[in-house]
């Protein structure tokens, strides 16, 4: 118990830490701090065979301190697929985290959202953190087979989700990703309370919202298609390049005229037809429509 109380003070001296919950059984098993990228310690909560690990005295005492921990408003908490494990915290554990988050994985998906965004694809991208882990379940009703290989790999998951956050930090800057990871990590937090207790839903409203909105949305769509069959369709192609051009290639020319030439012959070469899932597009679009564009 000491080396755990020790560790919960290292996490509030840092200001910061990574944390990481393994379920089994329905139940959180074990969880994990780390407040530093070369320290961690997974703490257990069943033992082997499924027994209490503590007395139900100290058992409280550790999800106090967890909680007040990732109650407070002034420390910073990482986390992996950060959702999931705060969603099952308060539905379980009636745990509510406060002040900063940061989730590596929401990270990587603003810049990555075609990749794979498990830990394991994560640490092999931005960390030299080599392959840990085997498949040891991700389901909640997870059987433990082995308990100190699953306390093991708990510790590194928080290890390795605190070695992701500075390389991440500075590849949204780079990126220029920032304000739309944020707007991500606020989602995020509504996403955890959907989790954890639902959404109520009407299917009476929901019908009559269809009725009102399909037949608008689809008209939209038309509407948005059809401006590149006018004389925009130049303004668009020449909008969408000068955008393209101010992200440096390490092959780029040094003058913004000459970027801006070749990505306009390629962004021609490769369009087929308007992408409403592409943000670069869809500014494009609007830029040549002439629509002012505020910053969010």
């Amino acid at each position: 118990m000491v080396q755990i109380e020790s560790a919960f003070l290292s996490c509030w001296a840092a200001k910061e830490f990574a944390t990481d919950i393994e379920c089994s059984r329905g139940h959180v098993s074990c969880f994990s701090l780390s407040w530093t990228p070369e320290l961690a310690i997974s703490i257990p909560i069943v033992d082997e065979g499924y027994v209490p690990r503590w007395s139900a005295e100290e058992e409280a005492h550790i999800w106090h301190m967890y909680a007040d921990l990732l109650g407070a408003e002034e420390i910073t908490k990482v986390n992996q697929n950060i959702t999931f494990d705060l969603a099952v915290l308060l539905h379980r554990n009636r745990i509510v985290a406060r002040g900063p988050l940061h989730d590596p994985m929401i990270a990587h998906s603003v810049m990555n959202p075609a990749l794979e965004k498990g830990l394991d694809t994560l640490c092999s991208l931005y960390t030299r953190e080599p392959y840990y882990k085997q498949d040891n379940g991700l389901d909640a009703n997870y059987v433990i087979q082995d308990f100190e290989q699953h306390w093991r790999y708990n510790a590194m998951d928080a290890l390795g989700t605190a070695r992701l956050k500075a390389p991440l930090e500075l590849c949204l800057k780079k990126n220029e990703a920032e304000r739309t990871y944020a707007m991500d990590m606020r989602m995020s937090v509504i996403a955890k309370r959907m989790s954890a207790w639902g959404v109520p839903v009407s299917r009476a409203e929901n019908a009559r919202l269809a009725a009102h909105f399909v037949p608008l949305i689809e008209k939209l769509d038309g509407e948005i298609t059809g401006f590149l069959s006018s004389d925009r369709k130049d303004r668009f192609f020449e909008t969408l390049a000068l955008e393209r051009a101010t992200r440096r290639r390490k092959d780029d020319a040094e003058d913004m005229a000459t970027r801006q030439a070749v990505r306009l012959e390629e962004a021609k070469d490769a369009f087929e037809e308007l992408n409403l899932n592409s943000s670069d597009q869809i500014v494009a679009l609007l830029k040549a429509c002439g629509v002012p564009l505020f910053a969010i």
